[in-house]
């Protein structure tokens, strides 16, 4: 079955004709989508501005257009110096090292890796710390209790774990098999400035 279709007539669509409030209102619509886009994507147009339907045609078209883009967020690359392995830590990484020297402290002492979290003063010693219980939190199944019990399922296992620095090979002074153990006291050496 067919269904009959009437051509528009002539009139139909004029461009030179001032837009209707019909048209205003799907203007204001398009734009509130359009405010949704990232800010790269939007048109900057003003629906005020729009006085006849080809301005409309024209403005609904584009902003159609650019709904239609891949959603493609390009993340720019961090600068050279994003990762500097001598740079001090930061008042927020320090306290991401204590509060994860506060985990380890539930551990049994057998099971505890002896670094002094104190003498950590470089973002690379933090990273590496932080790598290391967080990948023996996983070894355990879940955030241990005292005594060493892992708080969900999984078994708690002993042994190196899948990030141990003291048994990796480390041609870096920075890494944690030359850190401080627990006992030792900070070492007072400024950072080498590259010059």
């Amino acid at each position: 079955m067919k269904i009959p279709v009437p051509k528009p007539p002539p009139n139909a669509y004029n461009p030179n004709r001032p837009i209707s409030d019909l048209i205003k209102s799907q203007l204001e619509h398009v734009l509130e989508t359009e405010n949704r886009l990232p800010h790269a994507h939007r048109s900057g147009q003003s629906v005020d501005s729009i006085k006849t339907e080809a301005e409309a045609s024209d403005y609904i078209a584009r902003v159609t257009a650019r709904l239609r883009l891949p959603r493609t967020v390009i993340a720019p690359r961090p600068p050279k110096s994003a990762f500097n392995k001598r740079r001090p830590m930061s008042d927020l990484i320090r306290n991401q090292v204590l509060h994860f020297r506060e985990v380890e402290m539930t551990w049994p002492e057998a099971e505890q890796t002896g670094i002094n979290a104190a003498a950590i003063k470089s973002e690379h010693q933090a990273s590496a710390y932080i790598a290391r219980i967080t990948a023996r939190l996983h070894e355990m199944g879940g955030t241990p209790r005292p005594g060493g019990t892992p708080s969900s399922g999984g078994p708690n296992k002993s042994g190196p774990s899948a990030f141990d620095p003291d048994t990796a090979p480390s041609p870096n002074p920075d890494t944690p098999s030359s850190w401080p153990r627990a006992g030792d006291k900070p070492s007072r050496k400024k950072p080498r400035k590259k010059g």
